[in-house]
């Protein structure tokens, strides 16, 4: 299957200073992306100024969604005269980054795509800084409440750290909060939903079924054999099944 080009990356601004998401607009947009296999990325509310803001924030919550990533802190940049500004979104470089790292598993870097393997930091070039340097303690706490880390890293860069998203208390296996776990699945959804298209259009019947599996098995398997999918063989990684259980009987 070839990989196209999808809306997979959302990222929702408030369009106003100091301004968060109401729980409408919140909902309304995850329920979007869950539709279209995309990830929600959102600035943390106005209120997050210190790590244990976030966390007794997220205990609260009832929200939880593996279709949403956020992070800590905001970026704080300087005014003209040297003095601090508002706070700076860094949606627009995340999504950036993340495009970048799907790019490279895509064409099977296996570094950046290997199966249940947290990924290495990402790198934000900015003149910005974060508003605060949270500790290592701090980070676990964040990954604990499903938001991911900013940090200073090199000078003119900023890392991006966590791979996790709002799933934080569904009740999903660890592995699948994961951001970068979650991203391959909705991709690979995706990639077999626009490709198998022309089978809507085929008379259903035992010949079209296989063409089907035929096809999105040979799809997994070039996934797995690049990294992409758990699993040290196709047999272990992936199965498919498209018959007269999975059609009924028209």
């Amino acid at each position: 299957l070839n990989q196209v080009a999808f809306v997979d990356l959302v990222c929702l601004l408030s369009g106003a200073p100091d301004t968060d998401i109401g729980p409408v607009g919140l909902f309304a947009a995850e329920r979007y992306c869950a539709r279209r296999n995309a990830i929600l990325l959102l600035d943390p509310p106005s209120h997050w100024s210190q790590v244990d803001d976030v966390a007794r924030s997220q205990r609260s919550s009832p929200f939880a969604s593996p279709n949403v990533m956020t992070y800590f802190p905001l970026l704080a940049g300087t005014t003209t005269d040297g003095g601090p500004s508002r706070p700076l979104s860094a949606l627009g470089a995340i999504a950036g980054m993340l495009a970048a790292r799907d790019r490279q598993a895509c064409h099977g870097d296996r570094s950046a795509a290997a199966a249940g393997a947290e990924p290495e930091p990402l790198l934000l070039r900015s003149r910005a800084r974060v508003a605060i340097e949270p500790d290592a303690e701090d980070a676990r706490t964040l990954a604990r409440s499903g938001v991911n880390l900013l940090r200073s890293a090199a000078p003119g860069f900023i890392s991006f750290t966590g791979d996790v998203t709002l799933a934080r208390s569904s009740g999903m296996h660890r592995e699948w909060r994961q951001l970068s776990v979650r991203r391959r699945a909705v991709m690979t959804a995706s990639t077999i939903a626009h490709n198998t298209r022309w089978a809507a259009i085929q008379a259903s019947g035992p010949e079209t079924w296989r063409a089907v599996a035929d096809q999105i098995s040979r799809y997994l398997a070039e996934s797995q054999s690049a990294g992409l999918l758990a699993g040290d063989a196709p047999r272990r990684s992936f199965y498919v099944k498209c018959d007269q259980d999975t059609n009924g009987r028209g």
